[in-house]
């Protein structure tokens, strides 16, 4: 963290979001993580936790009182059912559940993260926290992608760390808004015009086109450094080809990934 604000001005942070028993020792997870101490059962009364770890200073750790297992995971779903329903795209209907899941995950470390002059957050979260899209959380006036820079991990021990300025990466952005046996993904199209003209320079490829020959052909003609797939994904327990990524001709196996070089850059 410490060569990644030096790199880029901006001081990092981790914040780890996970739900820990109520009686649990306070000691342990001011050490390290939960999850490298104690692998412990899941129960619905399980409470909100939040560690915050910088490049300097010792960690901050916030027990998020009156919260619950149950009570956050069924708030965080009627989140993602406000923003995913097409009924509902051009209303601000998902507001409330945005300005709550804020207050949980948020506000009880901001004023730590400002005493440090922290202006980026990387959440690594607990089961059912990581599909949150944190950017779009809002405090009541803003969203938190107004106020930092933002990212999910799904471990620390699982990403390349090392930084890479991306600012002029080209970008091959690919999706599908219409299937035939899954619930149709309405943004798609604008999701692809805005990275490709907005946020970066690049291509971009729907539905019909958005084919594993296709995929491979692209990356062939130009070594993009970004690519981003907007899709239906699946992410089964077990063998390593259990989980896809839904293209429009076929499904991509999580086994067949490497065969595609996204690891080795042209």
């Amino acid at each position: 963290m410490n060569q990644i604000g030096t790199a880029t001005g901006i001081r990092p942070a981790l914040v780890y979001a996970s739900f820990v028993p109520v009686n649990v020792a306070t000691e342990a997870t001011i050490a390290q993580p939960k999850a490298q101490v104690i692998n412990y059962a899941a129960r619905d009364d399980d409470q909100l936790e939040l560690v915050v770890v910088t490049a300097k200073g010792q960690p901050i750790r916030k027990r998020i009182a009156r919260t619950s297992r149950v009570e956050v995971l069924k708030t965080v779903r009627s989140f993602l059912n406000e923003i995913t329903d097409p009924r509902k795209v051009r209303t601000k209907s998902y507001l409330p559940l945005a300005q709550q899941l804020y207050r949980w995950l948020v506000a009880p470390i901001e004023a730590d993260l400002q005493m440090r002059g922290i202006g980026n957050l990387a959440y690594i979260s607990d089961t059912g926290l990581r599909f949150i899209p944190i950017a779009a959380l809002h405090d009541g006036k803003q969203f938190l992608v107004e106020k930092f820079s933002v990212g999910l991990m799904p471990s620390l021990s699982l990403t390349d760390t090392r930084y890479n300025n991306l600012k002029n990466a080209g970008v091959l952005a690919m999706g599908v808004s219409e299937f035939s046996n899954l619930p149709p993904l309405p943004a798609v199209p604008t999701e692809l015009s805005v990275i490709t003209q907005e946020i970066g320079k690049g291509n971009s490829f729907l539905n019909q086109a958005f084919t594993l020959q296709n995929l491979k052909e692209q990356r062939q003609r130009e070594p993009y450094q970004i690519i981003h797939l907007a899709t239906h994904s699946e992410f089964q327990p077990g063998a390593v080809s259990n989980s896809y990524i839904q293209l429009w001709d076929t499904r991509l196996r999580l086994d067949q990934l490497r065969q595609l070089g996204w690891s080795n850059p042209l």
